[in-house]
């Protein structure tokens, strides 16, 4: 087990080196490995070929560059929990099954069933299922976890600075998609994108690491990919349904204001559970267990 990260001399510069490097990785490199495979390969592989360059890039800044374990960035625990990992990812996807439901019910007119081969689509849902959670984790560490922890180093704590910013850094990626130029309204994209970055950074501020936005993260692109999508998506896929809905509305706002919330409660933990368990002194005689605390 390597040292923590915040063991090391110049961490900081160290994982401003990491970052850009990373960064640099993903426009350049992922573009040289787009023009290798564009004219052979479908189009939801292009959109994610980018995302290899980025995981190749992160993978070598964390070994060679910062010398730690990823877990030292994701979480203030000994360990990465898969717990509220889980529990964000289902909540959040299951909200937002309930509202493709509510809109199948009470505006039908406005989803289309997307008819593709079977062979097709299960090929396709096994490569998003592979892919899908790479190039979500990638984006979290690069453009969420590192900027956060430059920040605010080991210990993570809630600030609503951090969550502002950390919109800023989620926005900033997202300019170049097409939901922006084919919206309704491109400042209510734009507020999709800054509200999912700062609501769930705060949310890991406060839980102490950033599980709950890799389980978001993925619940969502996983949900576009795999059950309902935008004709106009810039993650082109082979989902269920295509949603005939505008982009830009205010239903967008409440949706994943609604959604965010149902992960809140659900992940919400007791306000001592990040609190360290004092250990006791050599010479002291042990306690009972208490048993009115489950301890």
């Amino acid at each position: 087990m390597r040292r923590s990260l915040y063991d090391i001399p110049h961490w900081r510069s160290r994982l401003v080196a990491s970052m850009l490097f990373s960064l640099a990785c993903w426009l350049f490199l992922g573009l040289n490995f787009v023009r290798m495979v564009d004219s052979w390969a479908p189009p939801s592989l292009v959109a994610n070929v980018p995302f290899f360059a980025m995981a190749l890039a992160l993978f070598l800044s964390i070994r060679y560059i910062l010398t730690t374990d990823p877990p030292s960035l994701v979480t203030d625990h000994p360990q990465v929990r898969t717990r509220p990992l889980l529990l964000a990812f289902l909540s959040y996807l299951g909200a937002n099954l309930l509202f493709l439901l509510i809109t199948a019910v009470t505006d039908p007119s406005s989803l289309t069933v997307n008819r593709v081969a079977l062979t097709t689509r299960l090929l396709f849902i096994t490569a998003a299922v592979l892919i899908t959670p790479l190039q979500t984790s990638c984006e979290e560490i690069l453009f969420r976890i590192m900027p956060v922890r430059f920040l605010q180093g080991s210990k993570l704590k809630p600030s609503t600075p951090v969550a502002l910013f950390s919109a800023l850094l989620f926005v900033l990626p997202h300019l170049s998609n097409t939901e922006v130029a084919a919206s309704e309204s491109t400042p209510i994209v734009l507020l999709y994108y800054a509200i999912f970055g700062a609501a769930t950074t705060a949310l890991c501020l406060k839980s102490g690491g950033f599980e709950i936005a890799l389980g978001v993260h993925a619940a969502n692109n996983l949900f576009v990919a795999i059950i309902a999508n935008y004709p106009s998506s810039s993650l082109p896929s082979h989902p269920f349904f295509l949603s005939l809905r505008p982009t830009g509305t205010i239903a967008d706002l409440v949706q994943l204001s609604v959604s965010l919330g149902v992960v809140a409660v659900v992940t919400r933990t007791r306000k001592t559970a990040r609190q360290v368990t004092p250990q006791p002194d050599s010479t002291d005689p042990p306690k009972p267990p208490n048993v009115l605390s489950g301890r």
